[in-house]
């Protein structure tokens, strides 16, 4: 065939394609909603995997590689009564730098325009941030990028009082939050410390300090003591879950780019069987006129690469105006899901998702090949 007989062959293929989208509307949309909607989900998954070790990497990065938080509540009361923190059996450690504070059920907003929040000191604990502190007897108020020793004032619970500005250190960082009113002891009473959370913040300083042991030691401790409302929160079991969620999310990542490709292919034989059905004898009459089989193959394939990979894009791009309403409800924090960056996620997993659809779309198209090489005479016959 010469070259402007396979370009009449080309145009009027496509103009084939264009009259049976008219005559037959329900096939290409079937296409179109079968890979658009198996890409939507496929792409949700694999996001909210990625997604997901972002807020575990997060998580990791608020609690410090070197760091190990307690939270616990303590009975509260005079003398004897009084439950030390666990934290405070690493006081005198020379590898460990130890912090205990209680968190206050109060609320708190200043004229600086913060709203922190509030703890005091362990009341059996020296472990405090007393030496940033500028005065023992008023709350101090420690926020990142507010320089100390500035005086304004706040209200507790509704009740003004003077403050005044402390420097903020860097264990406050794994109080997770952006500012910190210190109130001193006697300004709460034992009622409403009972229902405090008490927090500690063990940072490992010297260079022998083993965190896996400290750990286990706390732990043995928590229960010698029955302790049993005590959280030890450390990097090492962070970073195995991490390490787990990875491995996980490669064996998922790899089921459900395979059951897009096989569902693909399944779904478009079907589709291609009953389509082909309908043009069957256009295709032999091209042959018998003298156009080969694969021109002839080449136009469903086309066809298909055409409405699959359009319906996938347009269901990457819906998801990706979506984000903030998807994610969230699959419970990824907000912060997280704003995280998302579609062009990051075509860098990583396009090439992936992409050779997936391909596959699917050529196993797909296999019956049409096979009832391509029907002989002539017997469609026309």
């Amino acid at each position: 065939m010469n070259l402007k007989a396979q370009a009449f062959l080309a145009q009027y293929l496509l103009r084939e394609i264009w009259r049976g989208w008219k005559e037959t509307p329900l096939n290409p949309l079937a296409k179109s909603c079968v890979a658009g909607v198996l890409t939507a989900i496929a792409s949700v998954i694999l996001i909210s995997f990625h997604l997901s070790e972002v807020e575990m990497n997060k998580r990791l990065q608020r609690l410090g590689a070197n760091t190990i938080i307690i939270r616990e509540f303590l009975s509260t009361g005079e003398g004897s009564g009084a439950q030390h923190a666990l934290a405070s059996h690493f006081a005198n450690h020379p590898e460990w730098a130890v912090h205990v504070v209680r968190a206050v059920p109060v609320a708190a907003r200043t004229e600086l325009g913060h709203q922190p929040k509030v703890f005091v000191p362990h009341h059996r604990s020296p472990l405090l941030p007393g030496a940033s502190a500028p005065s023992a007897s008023r709350p101090v108020l420690y926020a990142v990028g507010v320089p100390a020793g500035i005086r304004s004032q706040a209200w507790i619970d509704g009740i003004g009082t003077r403050i005044e500005t402390g420097t903020w250190e860097a264990w406050m960082d794994r109080l997770g939050v952006p500012s910190v009113l210190l109130l001193p002891a006697e300004a709460v009473s034992l009622e409403v410390l009972r229902s405090a959370e008490t927090i500690s913040v063990l940072q490992a300083v010297g260079a022998n300090a083993d965190i896996e042991k400290a750990v286990r030691s706390l732990r043995t401790l928590a229960r010698m003591e029955n302790r049993g409302h005590t959280n030890i929160h450390d990097p090492l079991s962070l970073q195995r879950d991490i390490q787990q969620l990875r491995h996980h999310q490669t064996l998922w990542r790899w089921g459900i780019l395979l059951g897009l490709g096989s569902a693909m292919a399944l779904i478009l034989s079907v589709i291609a069987l009953l389509e082909f059905r309908q043009w069957e004898y256009m295709a032999a009459l091209l042959k018998s006129l003298g156009a080969g089989i694969p021109s002839i193959y080449l136009r469903y394939l086309l066809e298909s690469v055409f409405i699959i990979f359009g319906a996938a894009a347009f269901s990457i791009v819906l998801i990706n105006q979506l984000a903030l309403v998807i994610f969230p409800s699959l419970g990824i924090p907000q912060l997280t899901a704003e995280t998302f960056d579609l062009s990051g996620f075509l860098a990583s997993e396009g090439a992936v998702l992409a050779a997936f659809l391909g596959a699917g779309i050529g196993a797909g198209s296999i019956p049409v090949a096979v009832l391509l090489r029907k002989p002539v005479g017997i469609v026309l016959g």
